[in-house]
């Protein structure tokens, strides 16, 4: 089937991709229109950019090493990922996985001059049995307060969860489907936030990948490797955590003729 939206004003040139995704959710109400174009890059400008980056949270790093750990015993010991805010109202906050001394680990957030704990050790799993015992793969919203994170359990349950600003909410785990099949999800990829949306790559058993979306209504396809993109078939996906911006997905995918480029997907919800 092939339909698309209206064009989408953006800085970059775009080429049309001969492809339109339909996500439907059967426990929800709405529908997730979803029209998908390539995109020119600047691999020079990405690397500078990750460069500087990478400067920043090396800083942040030495800097964390001793800080008190909130809710916690004794100083940070040692850091694990640290994700930057790219909101300009906040650049100074930070979300980053911290360990110390005794088996203590945990995600923790660094706004408005203070830092606060998500989840730790302690920490009960949404909808799940046991505790937290690994995070990774985050995604932080910093102007909302929010962080999306990918959890795991110490009976290897694994799933994605979402700091609201308020409550740990589980966003997808190993018991949801995945949207159109009858084949539960089995593990998952990168993650990306924005007010309250979570983009993700998610695999099935068979290793079947695909791109969704996660809002309050439900879990919806945007793409996967059985789709075809200007009559390429989808080898893989892969984002980062700044991929979701809006109602805009930027991705890249490999295809079936070893070709890869980058792509963004802009995605409406309308009535079923």
């Amino acid at each position: 089937m092939v339909c698309f939206r209206n064009k989408v004003k953006t800085l970059f040139f775009m080429v049309f991709a001969s492809v339109f995704v339909f996500g439907l959710n059967l426990a929800s109400a709405e529908s997730l229109q979803v029209s998908i174009k390539e995109v020119k890059t600047q691999p020079e400008k990405k690397a500078r950019l990750k460069v500087a980056e990478e400067r920043r949270k090396n800083a942040i790093d030495e800097k964390l090493l001793g800080v008190p750990i909130p809710e916690g015993e004794g100083g940070f010991t040692s850091i694990g990922e640290i994700i930057l805010s790219n909101d300009a109202g906040f650049l100074n906050a930070y979300a980053f996985i911290g360990y110390g001394s005794g088996k203590q680990f945990g995600l923790y957030m660094f706004r408005k001059d203070k830092y606060t704990k998500i989840v730790n050790q302690s920490t009960l799993m949404p909808d799940a049995v046991g505790y937290f015992t690994k995070i990774i793969y985050l995604s932080f919203d910093a102007k909302n307060g929010q962080i999306a994170f990918l959890g795991q359990s110490i009976f290897k349950q694994a799933g994605i969860y979402l700091y609201t600003g308020r409550d740990i909410v589980r966003v997808v785990d190993q018991q949801d489907f995945v949207p159109h099949t009858f084949t539960k999800f089995d593990h998952f990829g990168d993650i990306s936030l924005d007010n309250g949306l979570v983009a993700f790559i998610g695999f099935d058993a068979d290793n079947n990948e695909g791109l969704y979306l996660y809002s309050s209504t439900g879990i919806y396809k945007v793409l996967n490797t059985n789709d075809s993109i200007n009559g390429k078939k989808v080898e893989s996906i892969e984002m980062n955590y700044v991929s979701l911006v809006y109602n805009r997905i930027y991705f890249t995918a490999r295809m079936s003729d070893y070709t890869t480029s980058d792509y963004v997907a802009t995605f409406t919800f309308s009535p079923y």
